[in-house]
C-alpha cells in the first residue's frame, strides 16, 4: 500500500522543476532565487539579497556612508507559454513573458552609524523576459515598481531618504538554471 501512495505522489509530481536565479554580482550585490515550477506557468519561490550601497547627508555630500539592505522572502513567478492545460504542459524551456510578485523582509544596515539601521520591507511587481537554452540555462531581463518601507524614516540622508516611497526593481543579467 505504501509503494502505490509513493507512485500516485511521484505521479502527481513528475512534471515538477526546480530553477536556481542569481543576479547583482555585477554591482558587487547578491541575490539568489529558489524556484519550484509544478507547471511552466506558476513558479513558487523564496529570495534572499543582500544589496551594497553609499549615500550622504543632504547639503554636505563630505558625510558619507556606506550601507547594506539584507531581505528574505517569498515570490511569486507566473509565466505567460503557449500551454492550454495548466498542469499537463511540459513546455517549461520556452523563452516566454512572465510576472514576478515579491514580497521581502529584513534589515538596513548602515557602517558606523547605527543609529540609522532599521528593519525593512520591500514589495513589488517586475515584468520580464526569459531566454532558454536546449540545457536548462537562462537569462532574464526583468523591470517593474517597488515599496520600500522602513521601521524608521530617514529624511535627511539622501539615498536613504529617496528609497521610502516607490522605486524601481530590475534585474539584468539574471541567470538560472531550470532541471
Amino acid at each position: 500500500k505504501r509503494k502505490e501512495q509513493f507512485e500516485k505522489i511521484r505521479n502527481l509530481f513528475k512534471n515538477t522543476k526546480v530553477e536556481i536565479r542569481t543576479y547583482g554580482h555585477l554591482m558587487g550585490n547578491e541575490a539568489y532565487n529558489l524556484y519550484i515550477y509544478f507547471s511552466p506557468n506558476l513558479g513558487i519561490g523564496y529570495n534572499r539579497e543582500k544589496i551594497l550601497g553609499e549615500g550622504y547627508y543632504k547639503g554636505n555630500e563630505k558625510y558619507k556612508f556606506k550601507y547594506e539592505y539584507e531581505v528574505v522572502g517569498p515570490t511569486l513567478r507566473i509565466r505567460f507559454t503557449n500551454c492550454t492545460k495548466f498542469l499537463s504542459c511540459d513546455k517549461y524551456f520556452e523563452d516566454s513573458w512572465g510576472l514576478t510578485f515579491f514580497s521581502f523582509t529584513g534589515d538596513r544596515t548602515v557602517d558606523r552609524l547605527s543609529h540609522l539601521n532599521s528593519g525593512l520591507t520591500i514589495t513589488g511587481v517586475t515584468i520580464d523576459y526569459v531566454w532558454f537554452l536546449k540545457n536548462g540555462i537562462s537569462l532574464l531581463f526583468g523591470i517593474g515598481p517597488a515599496k520600500f518601507n522602513y521601521k524608521k524614516e530617514l529624511n535627511n540622508w539622501e539615498e536613504l531618504s529617496s528609497r521610502t516611497s516607490y522605486g524601481w526593481s530590475w534585474g539584468l543579467l539574471n541567470m538560472g538554471y531550470m532541471f
